[in-house]
């Protein structure tokens, strides 16, 4: 699981209503094939197929929303199933929240490109493609593939309406943090941020304060609270002052 958690994985810019749509077929019951075949039609207009026994820019990008909601790794399948049933009652706000969270545990890059985001904008206004690459390459490596990468996520941040695109060239300012009240939302999605780390484990100020969830104003919830709503994820004492949130083993 750490090698999954050092892998590029995700180089696609990923767009909000692709990933929704993904979802929704899941969970109207289609098998793998339609789903496929509905995702490749609904991509068709936008991005490049491949040839026959070539796999192009589509083809890529259908993998990875496949995989946020269906092709699931196997320790994601219970949170897997449990953000489907979160997508079917809240709002258009949470379910961002969301799809957010499921493709944060599936990639953990995206992760890491959101926290050190996330890490800058407590510090500025605003934030440059150059600054978030130079900390993902000292993470990732000094490859063509990360600075691809890191540029097609935060394009992807920026699409979701998470970002904008300044004036400058490369130059991202965030906009207003989106509140997420909802109890259910706010365990569910600091279980994610859990898989994506390579410890699995954080304090409990550190993790509902993490940068990796920039995007949102959560609600306060206590470490018993979060451990009563999410099953698969354990309190421990952490010093004199601090609880230790861990998944379970």
């Amino acid at each position: 699981m750490q090698d999954r958690k050092l892998q590029v994985g995700i180089d696609r810019i990923i767009q909000l209503s692709w990933l929704e749509r993904t979802a929704f077929l899941v969970m109207a019951g289609n098998d793998k094939e339609t789903i496929e075949d509905s995702l490749q039609d609904l991509l068709k207009d936008r991005l490049a197929g491949g040839r026959k026994g070539v796999r192009a820019s589509r083809e890529k990008t259908i993998t990875v929303l496949m995989k946020v909601w269906l092709n699931v790794p196997d320790h994601l399948k219970d949170l897997q199933v449990d953000g489907l049933r979160l997508l079917q009652k809240v709002s258009k706000a949470e379910s961002l929240a969301v799809h957010w969270g499921m493709i944060m545990a599936v990639y953990p890059f995206w992760f890491s490109v959101a926290a050190h985001t996330g890490r800058l904008l407590q510090l500025q206004e605003s934030v440059t493609n150059a600054q978030i690459e130079r900390r993902m390459k000292e993470q990732y490596g000094d490859r063509q593939t990360v600075t691809r990468s890191t540029q097609r996520a935060l394009r992807s941040f920026t699409d979701w309406g998470l970002l904008t695109l300044t004036k400058g060239k490369g130059i991202y300012s965030q906009k207003n943090a989106i509140t997420i009240q909802n109890p259910d939302v706010v365990a569910w999605l600091l279980e994610t941020s859990l898989h994506a780390r390579f410890k699995g484990s954080a304090p409990f100020p550190e993790l509902i304060n993490a940068p990796s969830l920039f995007p949102f104003q959560l609600t306060h919830i206590s470490p018993i609270q979060l451990t009563s709503l999410s099953p698969r994820l354990e309190r421990l004492r952490h010093g004199l002052d601090d609880d230790l949130i861990e998944l379970m083993k």
